[in-house]
């Protein structure tokens, strides 16, 4: 095999694990859920002037919070709450690990009640798998604030979750699990070169000891 052909069929292992089925393995929990999870801080230096809120895991990793409106958190440093700027609330969320997958994750939606008997509210939980693939579960009939989990299983992960809500909430708590840099094209692309030009030259040498017999 010549390096030429070890770099097409590099190239065609590659684009086939981009392109590759999902597992759409992701489950959903309601309440606390234990676990190793990375808590997410916020510095709360951010002047609520944007869309956008950054966070960081405690072993260090970019966490983006990306709103409708503009949001803000608020309460820091820590875990701080996130919310709308203008109305104290928002109805939709993005979260994303920059340069990273994850593969579980917990929010706590905090819902006002203005002092009087708690709302019925619904959620509706989504996200997107490694693999490109967008997911989503509908919870209803929700009276209280509550601990919303998502896991990933089977080997999937995760690079983006989100939720959207039938009123104004404000983001509790964030934690993620699981967090794990995500491959460059290329550095694929030099693994996969690197295999086959191991194997070619193990196939050249066997062919000599052989012929040397």
């Amino acid at each position: 095999m010549t390096f030429r052909h070890i770099l097409a069929a590099g190239a065609a292992i590659a684009s086939l694990s981009v392109a590759g089925p999902a597992l759409a393995d992701i489950q959903f929990f309601l309440g606390n859920v234990p676990g190793n999870l990375d808590t997410i801080l916020f510095d709360a230096a951010d002047d609520g002037s944007d869309l956008e809120v950054l966070g960081k895991s405690d072993e260090g990793w970019d966490v983006l919070l990306t709103g409708e409106e503009n949001i803000i958190a608020t309460g820091g440093p820590g875990q701080a709450w996130v919310v709308g700027t203008d109305d104290g609330g928002l109805t939709f969320l993005n979260i994303s690990t920059p340069g990273s997958t994850f593969t579980a994750a917990e929010i706590n939606i905090n819902v006002p009640n203005g002092g009087g008997p708690p709302q019925a509210w619904s959620i509706t939980l989504g996200g997107v798998d490694s693999d490109g693939t967008a997911f989503s579960q509908f919870f209803g009939g929700i009276t209280n604030d509550q601990f919303f989990n998502f896991v990933a299983t089977n080997g999937q992960v995760i690079t983006s979750i989100d939720f959207r809500t039938s009123q104004e909430v404000a983001l509790g708590q964030l934690r993620l699990g699981g967090l794990t840099a995500v491959p460059e094209p290329a550095t694929w692309a030099m693994m996969i070169i690197g295999f086959g030009g191991v194997g070619a030259l193990m196939r050249r040498k066997r062919g000599r000891f052989a012929f040397a017999g």
